[in-house]
């Protein structure tokens, strides 16, 4: 079956991963594909503008995992982002680490991330069943 992307056709679930503290912050996008998008900024107050930010969306699962992440954070998701920020494969590795950090560290919040994760696989599952449906029976059908 073909994989079909949320970003293309449904509007996807979010599970926010911020670590850090609540910040207004500017990000200029830096790379993207189907299932990821990211970029890097700087926090918006003049007196934290030393602060640097990585922003992500991360198509996985069946949901957009949205990870904002500081250069004061412990997890070097900052750091890690920028060295492989040109290999959208590794970027994807680093994304997939922090949000598997972020499960193991946080596990009241793990079986409703589990329930969000279940119901947007289900989605985008029977999203893929109707794309094949419609491509074997080559007819083109807009989705959005």
């Amino acid at each position: 079956m073909k994989k079909v992307h949320p970003y293309q056709h449904i509007k996807p679930r979010k599970i926010f991963i911020h670590s850090g503290h609540k910040m207004s912050f500017t990000i200029s996008r830096f790379g993207e594909d189907d299932e990821i998008r990211f970029g890097f900024g700087v926090c918006g107050k003049v007196e934290r503008s030393h602060i640097k930010v990585v922003e992500i969306d991360y198509s996985w699962l069946g949901v957009v995992f949205n990870i904002v992440s500081t250069s004061e954070c412990d997890n070097g998701a900052v750091k890690r982002t920028q060295i492989v920020k040109n290999d959208l494969s590794a970027v994807k590795a680093v994304a997939r680490e922090v949000i598997l950090e972020h499960l193991h560290n946080n596990p009241l919040s793990l079986e409703g991330v589990l329930n969000i994760i279940h119901s947007g696989s289900r989605e985008q599952g029977q999203l893929e069943v109707i794309k094949c449906a419609t491509d074997a029976m080559n007819t083109e059908i807009k989705f959005s």
